[in-house]
């Protein structure tokens, strides 16, 4: 592994698989990288669950490992950056503590729920005719009624677990809920969001949800969480987390961000319509654009990106390089 004496910044990648934390140089340079496996549970019923203390246990021990290999690196720490999967599910109280397990993007058990909340009498593909209209218009595409999304999570939770859904503040993605581990803040962003289809994507840096999307969605407003501009800095690392992992005090935490929006940059290809091609558990093509685009016959779709001013091309395919 490289070592360097420029600024750097405490990586962390929530895969399926469990965090992988890495040391990265200001000038893309991977000082040291360590991976803690965290395994889902499965079962016929349709869940997929991962316990987020879990997640955040790793991150604890791969951060200690390399703050004691890279005692110079660490000194010279300017931010925390958190990407990984979304499209998951985790309970919070107030405080940003999980109340119950993370439901996992692979997690179907809500898909009655919510064909029952998407669709009607009349349907097209699952969905109400003016809702999809309303939905592609405004966000640019829509909840899954496979119920394997957050949209689907939270019905579960509502309807099947109304115990769990009680003592819920909010429902927040996997990213986000391990920046709320490091500030203290419950928050999110527009983009770390997207698969929830709650903003108006026409329009970049939303700082609130769209009213019309919510109530489609048949969401509590009072239990999502307030959004910070994309790129934005969350809050910094507490006290009590510096001393726990070794960090300095006061390290900025950023916008966390989806690992399609973050691979997207990382292949460098950050100019319109520069194409890239990523393989990992799931895979896609893709390429950043200057306008808001959706095709339903080709399943395509551009949302807002990591850069603030233009969108990304999403077309993923969830099955690639697992096979």
């Amino acid at each position: 592994m490289a070592t360097t004496n420029d600024p750097a910044v405490l990586a962390v990648d929530l895969g399926t698989g469990g965090p992988k934390i890495a040391l990265v140089s200001l000038r893309s340079q991977a000082i040291e990288a360590v991976h803690h496996r965290v395994e889902p549970r499965v079962s016929a019923s349709g869940a997929a669950l991962q316990d987020p203390a879990d997640w955040w246990r790793a991150v604890v021990e791969g951060t200690r490992e390399l703050v004691a290999q890279h005692p110079g690196t660490v000194a010279e720490l300017v931010a925390v950056a958190v990407t990984g999967q979304w499209g998951s599910t985790v309970p919070v109280d107030a405080a940003g503590e999980a109340t119950g397990e993370c439901m996992l993007w692979m997690d179907t058990r809500g898909g009655p729920l919510a064909r029952g909340v998407l669709g009607g009498r009349v349907s097209v593909e699952g969905f109400r005719p003016r809702s999809i209209l309303e939905w592609i218009r405004r966000a640019g595409g829509a909840p899954s009624t496979e119920g394997n999304d957050p949209l689907g999570h939270r019905l579960w939770i509502q309807h099947e677990e109304p115990q769990l859904y009680a003592r819920t503040a909010k429902f927040l993605e996997p990213l986000d809920y391990l920046n709320a581990r490091f500030t203290g803040r419950v928050a999110a962003s527009q983009t770390s969001m997207l698969l929830s289809w709650l903003t108006d994507n026409r329009r970049l840096g939303q700082s609130d949800y769209d009213p019309v999307l919510v109530r489609l969605a048949a969401a509590d407003p009072r239990r999502l969480p307030p959004l910070v501009p994309t790129g934005s800095t969350v809050g910094t690392v507490t006290q009590q987390v510096a001393d726990e992992l070794g960090l300095p005090p006061d390290l900025p935490v950023l916008t966390a961000l989806p690992d399609l929006l973050s691979a997207t940059l990382g292949t460098g290809g950050i100019g319109m319509y520069q194409t890239h091609l990523s393989i990992s558990t799931s895979a896609w093509v893709g390429c950043h654009t200057p306008t808001k685009r959706t095709s339903i016959a080709k399943q395509m779709a551009t949302v807002p990106s990591a850069l603030g001013d233009c969108y990304v091309l999403a077309n993923n395919h969830e099955t690639a390089g697992v096979c």
